[in-house]
């Protein structure tokens, strides 16, 4: 696996395929490895390089906080050891904050933003929710948090349609658990971020994707976020959840194949 260098930090990613450059960003705890599927249906038509951001996967986990500041850095660093000038940039959850922060930053290194499942800034719902999931990592620890976390990653339409993918991720997470004190400074990162009062000044053409039974990251911040983005589209799916890149892969592919190629200079 390549790697970039930011900040005194080691960061792993992974880089195939040939065509515009796409960069898939996970979301709070993930590695690379969550986008195996979009990689394997995007790489025919595009070069995709996944990222473990900070604090994640192979990537080093330094002492915090990480702020939004360092992690902008940290991907503009994945760009340079990639030897992309430009990309466009897929980020769920918290990768859709880092991709935020990216482009407000570095407006010239993005092509394009997909924003997935992600907000703003952290709204009364997501707070209590982020802040009860602390709390309760503090207390009991990840595997028995993520035991009620994985309510508010996936709806119980979810649990229906995926229950093997569900339980796949359960049983990884219980056999191979984030590092306890990076997940903490990630989720930090997503409790103080706040790019509201600042997305008015990104001009890169933007989706917003949201599931319309996302308990986590609503509808309602969703298009909030849309809202504050000049000239950004909105796109709800029905039916899916805080995890609808897993739940609909083939559609969560073909949006970011049309939207990069609608927008591929």
């Amino acid at each position: 696996m390549p790697e970039a260098l930011a900040s005194g930090a080691r960061l792993n990613f992974e880089d195939g395929g040939e065509g515009p450059p796409i960069v898939l960003v996970p979301g709070l705890g993930m590695a690379e490895a969550v986008w195996a599927d979009a990689r394997r249906r995007l790489e025919p038509r595009f070069r995709v390089i996944t990222v473990d951001p900070r604090g994640s996967g192979q990537s080093e986990k330094p002492p915090g906080p990480y702020t939004g500041e360092l992690v902008a850095a940290d991907l503009a660093a994945v760009l340079d050891a990639a030897e992309v000038k430009r990309a466009h940039v897929v980020g769920m959850s918290m990768g859709g904050m880092i991709a935020q922060e990216l482009a407000l930053a570095r407006p010239e290194r993005i092509a394009s933003l997909i924003l997935v499942s992600t907000y703003a800034a952290p709204d009364a719902w997501a707070t209590r929710v982020l802040a009860a999931r602390r709390q309760l990592i503090e207390d009991v620890g990840f595997a028995e948090q993520f035991k009620l976390a994985v309510h508010f990653v996936f709806s119980p339409q979810a649990f229906r349609t995926i229950p093997e993918f569900i339980e796949g991720l359960e049983q990884r997470i219980a056999d191979n658990p984030p590092d306890r004190q990076a997940y903490l400074r990630q989720l930090d990162f997503c409790l103080a971020h706040d790019a509201g009062g600042r997305l008015g000044e990104l001009s890169a053409p933007t989706l917003v994707v949201t599931g319309s039974d996302d308990f986590l990251t609503s509808r309602i911040q969703g298009a909030e976020l849309a809202e504050l983005i000049p000239g950004a589209q909105y796109r709800e799916i029905p039916e899916t959840s805080h995890g609808m890149v897993w739940e609909e892969p083939a559609l969560f592919a073909e949006l970011v194949a049309d939207f990069v190629s609608a927008n591929a200079a």
